[in-house]
């Protein structure tokens, strides 16, 4: 309310400097500054700047001037629509201003449900983990043992706990490495790393799964040698999520490519295959935590390329994704370079 009456009071001098110049400059000014308090105060303090308007209107502006009297009923009539307009639009305001505090309200109360909802996965993932470890330490006992080497149905059963807390495993990992990226405390151990070197582990890595669906894991060979600055360990999970994606949605006897190209400030990395791709309204959506794909099968939570976004952004690159239905899609992304960045040029430097 003071600020309105201050505002009030700065429009009044500027109506005494207009109103010489134009008779209806006076009545337009305080009416503006009437709607302004409105809409962005409400209906109260609407009120009260509209009377206090009208009163300044009347008293200095209105003929005769320095008094409360009517010349005509015009001014009259002038007056009241002041005052009408003013409440109406007040009213409008009021609604609007209402409106923004529910719709803040709820924004707050949506951002601290995710938040609650956060903070649990993460705890929950946390205290998880070493039981599972425990888990997994003693299949690999059991299995050694002679009743698991001497019975089928023993050593199926353990393979199929083995693999399932595997899976529980990397679940928990993608939960606690989102934290991690959400709140801004993923370490990385930044390194030079040879380009070349490490695609070619990437694919060995990633062959004993290409095989199980008879696909083709090609790394495309480039023109020249680089070298990128990154963790050398959370590259690998970068790959790992985005050929893991591919070898999903590809088809048995697929084809997923695996590249790169030298830029001046850095090298961009890609990741290609030609399953049916993504439609068009879901391409935005494919780096949102908990997305996945419609017709994906559920088999993780939906934080793979969450957590591939924010290693990436860790290492001060960017992400993005190409898509065509029935032709296929390719994920791009940067490392930066480092120096000297290819053998050649180091060749020559020397």
């Amino acid at each position: 309310m003071t600020i309105n009456l201050l505002m009030l009071s700065v429009v009044t001098l500027i109506c005494f400097a207009v109103s010489p110049f134009a008779h209806t400059g006076p009545l337009l000014l305080l009416f503006s500054t009437t709607v302004f308090c409105a809409l962005f105060s409400g209906l109260l303090a609407g009120g009260v700047t509209a009377i206090v308007a009208a009163i300044i209107h009347t008293y200095f502006f209105q003929v005769p001037h320095n008094s409360f009297s009517f010349s005509t009923r015009d001014d009259i009539f002038e007056i009241v629509i002041f005052l009408g307009m003013s409440f109406v639009v007040g009213w409008f305001g009021s609604i609007i201003h209402s409106a923004q505090l529910r719709a803040e309200h709820s924004a707050r109360e949506a951002e601290d449900a995710v938040q609650a909802r956060d903070d649990i996965l993460a705890i929950v993932a946390h205290d998880l983990k070493n039981p599972l470890n425990a888990i997994q330490l003693n299949v690999q006992v059991a299995e050694r043992t002679e009743a698991a080497q001497t019975s089928p149905r023993i050593c199926k059963s353990l393979e199929n706990i083995a693999h399932t807390s595997s899976r529980m495993l990397k679940l928990i990992s993608d939960l606690l490495d989102y934290e991690r990226v959400r709140v801004g405390t993923l370490r990385l151990e930044a390194k030079p790393e040879d380009v070349r070197l490490l695609l070619t582990e990437i694919r060995d890595i990633m062959a004993p799964l290409v095989d199980q669906k008879s696909q083709q894991l090609i790394v495309q060979p480039a023109q020249e040698d680089a070298s990128v600055l990154c963790d050398r360990e959370r590259v690998i999970q970068i790959f790992s999520n985005l050929i893991g994606n591919a070898i999903k949605f590809t088809s048995h006897g697929g084809k997923i490519v695996i590249g790169y190209v030298v830029r001046p400030a850095n090298v961009e990395f890609y990741v290609r295959d030609n399953g049916p791709g993504i439609p068009e309204e879901q391409l935005k959506h494919v780096f949102d935590r908990y997305w996945q794909a419609r017709h994906a099968s559920r088999q993780g939570v939906g934080l793979g390329l969450s957590i591939v976004k924010g290693i990436i952004q860790q290492h001060r690159g960017q992400v993005w994704c190409e898509s065509f239905l029935s032709r296929g899609t390719t994920f791009f992304f940067t490392l930066p370079r480092t120096l000297p960045v290819s053998l050649t040029e180091a060749r020559q430097a020397s």
